[in-house]
């Protein structure tokens, strides 16, 4: 029986041992502010055999954890899903398989956050953007000659989009590292996750788990390396996710990656996607978020 704060982290076989040790030598450099356990997600893997290589990663960064496996589909929320209902954790800190620790006191951060009076989801990164809007044509785009058949289909996308997806702007926590109640996590409905486009809804669809949370009067939270939590209309200053250099930005993923490596023009891209006219680039020459410690 677990107890306390479980930060949780999914290891998926196919995406290979790479995101793990990055995961590994970010999450032992950083001090994470707050007692808790570990607990490692084994995605796929058939036997120890093929886990051993994974072990002895582990072993060499002297992280100890307590492994669970789970059902190789569900995509990354089936798992966290899973995990809740399997552990009775007073709250869990979910990290996806690409999620890197970029200071210390990063769950120390979370879990203050988490305990504020009608916190809901608390994550390192939000996002006010929509698939339905982002799906929408662009206004001033050069015009395409397509069969008739295209345009039917991309209107038949469009609408079924209008029905999971409120438009622009649709505020959501990311799910790459987010912190909640094990009562909350049980008492939310995660939906059907047989196809991605499940997984889409599960994160920022009109019934997705923000959207619960909202809706049940709670408040969605984005938490800086600052330490101060964001509401959901002050989430584009926040510097945490695609704007300016994310400087604030507490657990990198790929997403967050691909921005600060991304063009100038990417960047404006990706920024307006997140935040439409409140999207800021940088005033200087992009500098990555420095670690702490190194990693």
């Amino acid at each position: 029986m677990l107890s306390g704060t479980c930060v949780v982290y999914l290891a998926r076989i196919n995406e290979g041992l790479a995101p793990v040790q990055r995961f590994l030598r970010a999450y032992s450099s950083h001090d994470s502010g707050l007692p808790h356990r570990l607990i490692v997600l084994r995605r796929g893997f058939a036997s120890n055999e093929e886990w051993s290589i994974y072990a002895e990663a582990f072993e060499e960064h002297h992280v100890r954890y307590d492994p669970m496996d789970v059902a190789d589909d569900g995509f990354d929320l089936g798992a966290y899903r899973e995990a809740a209902r399997r552990s009775s954790a007073d709250e869990f800190c979910f990290l996806n398989t690409f999620s890197e620790v970029l200071c210390d006191g990063w769950l120390a951060n979370l879990h203050r956050a988490a305990h504020l009076e009608r916190a809901g989801l608390v994550g390192a990164t939000g996002s006010w953007e929509s698939m339905y809007s982002s799906a929408l044509p662009r206004r001033g785009a050069a015009p395409v000659r397509l069969p008739r058949s295209a345009h039917i289909r991309d209107w038949f996308r469009v609408r079924a989009l209008h029905g999971d997806f409120a438009p622009f702007p649709n505020p959501h926590v990311r799910t790459n590292a987010f912190m909640l109640s094990r009562a909350l996590a049980l008492a939310l409905d995660w939906g059907p996750l047989r196809r991605k486009t499940d997984a889409h809804r599960t994160e920022s669809g009109r019934s997705g788990l923000s959207r619960q949370a909202a809706e049940a009067g709670l408040r969605n939270l984005v938490v800086g390396r600052d330490g101060t939590e964001y509401g959901s209309d002050e989430w584009p200053e926040s510097a945490t996710f695609r704007y300016r250099d994310q400087a604030n930005l507490m657990v990198a993923d790929n997403r967050t990656r691909d921005y600060f490596a991304g063009s100038d023009a990417a960047r404006r891209h990706l920024g307006h996607l997140a935040w439409g006219d409140r999207y800021q680039p940088s005033e200087a020459a992009p500098q990555e978020p420095a670690t702490e410690a190194g990693s």
